[in-house]
């Protein structure tokens, strides 16, 4: 479905409370398009760390046609990640497929929103950080030649362990079957096999 030259996919579903509480819970707090945006900004922000996975495929044919009706419009270019997801589920499944999905992101959310905030973060960085560079290229493309910057976002990023560099002394390589007992945490247990 396109509009005015934007791309966007119009998800309707039905939420089940015994299956979609928490999204359920997430939709009755907010209204319109605000729920949309609130909704689909999580799910874009989680949906690298937080994928599709099998068991949002599952559907009970009891359910179908029952439940709380819900309506989501996906945008290209507010939302890729999620666009580019739905896009490529087969036609019959998407909407359930989505609605599970958007329902293990909101009870991320609800039972570990610290997760989800730095998720949201990172993604506004990533988004900032990518108009910044637009902004860079339209005006060099044109007669100006200034540059556009915004003020730097701070990131909380771990820091990453580098591995030590080998010793310049040829020291004693211990054997493979010594390294392997000194790993295995479950050498000296008895399997029951």
């Amino acid at each position: 479905m396109k509009d005015q030259g934007v791309a966007k996919h119009v998800v309707v579903g039905h939420l089940f409370e015994s299956r979609h509480a928490a999204l359920i819970e997430m939709t009755n707090s907010l209204s319109g398009k605000l729920r949309n945006h609130f909704i689909l900004k999580i799910a874009e922000a989680c949906l690298e760390k937080y994928p599709i996975r099998m068991s949002d495929y599952s559907s009970s044919r009891d359910e179908v046609g029952k439940g709380t009706p819900l309506k989501i419009t996906i945008r290209e270019d507010l939302y890729p990640r999620m666009f580019s997801r739905y896009k490529d589920l087969p036609h019959g499944i998407r909407s359930t497929v989505m609605m599970n999905l958007l329902n293990r992101h909101a009870e991320l959310m609800a039972g570990a929103p610290e997760i989800v905030e730095d998720a949201v973060r990172v993604l506004d960085a990533a988004s900032l950080d990518s108009s910044v560079k637009r902004t860079e290229m339209e005006v060099a493309g044109g007669s100006e030649t200034t540059t556009i910057q915004a003020p730097p976002v701070p990131i909380d990023i771990l820091p990453v362990e580098q591995p030590n560099p080998r010793p310049e002394t040829s020291a004693a390589v211990p054997t493979a079957a010594a390294a392997i007992e000194e790993e295995d945490p479950l050498i000296g247990l008895e399997s029951g096999l």
